[in-house]
């Protein structure tokens, strides 16, 4: 039955014996959801309803190439296919295939990629040529296919239980702490330092959301590190429009020690204070003396031990009476000004 669904998904006219599957008796303990881990369709058709699948196990298809990865050895599981998973994996399970439940999962119309003139043609092709390796495999391993959408099983005479809508994403609402950096391309040894503790943080807290604000170079060299959001650069006037739309938690002004920084004024701080924060400043900000004195920030040295430090204690701090105090020592810079 499966390979004249492939047929048919492919849109090619051949004559395929039906393969009658009977549903095994085998207990099913654990489901594996194999696919590429930090994708919508992982989120929304996975990742949101564990409970519904008995041993929920989503691993991603890099982790598979480990041959001593438990998936290779647990032949009574179900395996759920997600979208494209690469032929190699596909060719490993067919060569060792003796599994009973397999089922391939898409949320696009994947065959008929080829044909849709409104696709980029990177895309189309890639997706197609993956397919067209894909087909014959998909038949002989495969139990079922599920599919996303009711256009979709009635498109390829599929029931409706094969039918998987998205749900909402469970645990969205547990990314609580959201900070930022907005630093300027001046900021050379700033960035370096900043991704690197970045990189550290995010390993350790998974509530934290950064955003960052940089060109495609910056994206790239961060785009590694989960709940990272890059902003393209935008004009004075949409930036202050940005920062004055929400309300963020910590900001990040860190200042290393170099001529150009020497001549650097408080700026940081308003942003930060604007944005409804509270700041982890250098000790060579300027007015760092008074943001410790008034305990309007958190002041950390440079390494990167110091500011894990200081980022601990930022969310572990009485935030509102911080960004309270920062207030004062903008108010005191302004009387100190000869205006």
């Amino acid at each position: 039955m499966l390979k004249s669904m492939l047929s048919k998904l492919a849109g090619v006219k051949r004559s395929l014996p039906n393969i009658y599957v009977t549903e095994s008796k085998t207990v099913i303990r654990m489901t594996w959801v194999v696919g590429r881990l930090n994708t919508p369709t992982m989120d929304f058709y996975f990742r949101s309803r564990p409970t519904m699948f008995a041993g929920f196990n989503a691993v991603d298809v890099n982790e598979l190439v480990d041959i001593s990865h438990p998936f290779w050895t647990s032949l009574d599981d179900r395996v759920i296919l997600v979208r494209d998973v690469p032929v190699t994996l596909l060719r490993k399970l067919k060569c060792g295939h003796s599994r009973r439940h397999i089922i391939w999962f898409i949320d696009d119309d994947i065959p008929a990629v080829v044909d849709d003139m409104t696709l980029p043609i990177a895309y189309r092709k890639r997706l197609s040529s993956w397919f067209n390796q894909a087909y014959f495999i998909l038949g002989e391993i495969c139990n079922d296919i599920w599919v996303s959408t009711p256009y979709l099983a009635e498109k390829y005479s599929l029931p409706s239980h094969s039918i998987l809508p998205p749900l909402q994403i469970t645990g969205a609402d547990a990314l609580k702490i959201k900070c930022f950096y907005h630093g300027s391309a001046s900021h050379t040894q700033e960035w370096d330092f900043v991704i690197k503790l970045i990189e550290k943080i995010q390993g350790q807290y998974e509530s934290v959301w950064f955003e960052l604000i940089g060109d495609h170079s910056l994206y790239k060299r961060i785009r590694h590190v989960p709940r990272v959001t890059v902003l393209h650069p935008m004009s004075w006037d949409n930036y202050q429009a940005h920062i004055a739309s929400r309300k963020m938690d910590i900001g990040l002004a860190p200042l290393f020690c170099s001529p150009f920084n020497a001549a650097r004024s408080h700026c940081k701080l308003l942003d930060i204070q604007r944005q409804g924060a509270i700041g982890i400043y250098s000790a060579g900000f300027p007015y760092s003396d008074k943001i410790k004195g008034m305990a309007a920030g958190i002041i950390a040295g440079d390494s990167l031990d110091s500011w894990l430090d200081a980022f601990e204690r930022a969310l572990h701090s009485d935030r509102k009476l911080i960004h309270a105090n920062s207030v004062g020592v903008i108010n005191n810079s302004v009387n100190e000004s000869v205006l």
